[in-house]
């Protein structure tokens, strides 16, 4: 059997550390009772690179499996998530053309438009928009449109070389470009935690 707790605010301010404190003092003052052999466990990924002395059995590391630490650390994370879709549709529109739901885009030129295999029906937000860009051969290509359910529309006007099938990156790294899940979080007004569990 084991006993843990979870802490709140262990990735917060002074305020946040201080309570976390208050939170582990009372835990070890609960457990001391418990007899041996129960496996005792407290620390969520913030605590782990905070509090290491706080291990006790094991450690629940959450966030940082994906390489994206709430809190400074000196180990060396880095991202292990990769996310992709692939263009499904090309096509060039004259300006004055509005592109997806709500007519919220409207071409000011001659676009090119690539259509990707990925909405929000498949975790990407909705709310990003045009907010958001994806990797198309390794270059930046700005989300238009409203995201649909199944597909997004983005414009690869100055991207050269880009055809139907092509994979394109949603968030991870593509030649030296790279989109990452804070940065979809900030599109989003979201965290990166919601972003790592709706992504694919």
């Amino acid at each position: 059997g084991g006993v843990y707790t979870h802490f709140a605010d262990a990735d917060g301010d002074e305020n946040g550390i201080k309570y976390t404190r208050e939170q582990f003092e009372l835990f070890m003052k609960l457990i001391k009772p418990l007899p041996g052999g129960i496996i005792r466990h407290c620390c969520n990924s913030a605590a782990i690179h905070r509090f290491p002395e706080w291990a006790l059995d094991m450690v629940r590391a959450g966030i940082s499996l994906y390489g994206y630490p709430p809190v400074p650390c000196s180990l060396s994370l880095r991202p292990c998530m990769t996310w992709v879709a692939s263009i499904s549709y090309i096509k060039e529109i004259p300006a004055g053309t509005s592109v997806s739901y709500g007519r919220t885009y409207i071409s000011s030129k001659t676009v090119r438009i690539a259509t990707v295999t990925c909405g929000y029906g498949d975790g990407y937000f909705r709310c990003t928009g045009e907010k958001g860009y994806i990797l198309i051969n390794g270059k930046r290509a700005k989300i238009i449109g409203r995201v649909c359910m199944d597909q997004m529309m983005a414009d690869v006007t100055d991207i050269e070389n880009v055809s139907e099938g092509d994979i394109v990156v949603l968030m991870g790294k593509d030649g030296t470009e790279q989109i990452t899940a804070e940065d979809l979080a900030e599109w989003a007004g979201t965290i990166s935690y919601e972003i790592l569990l709706s992504a694919g």
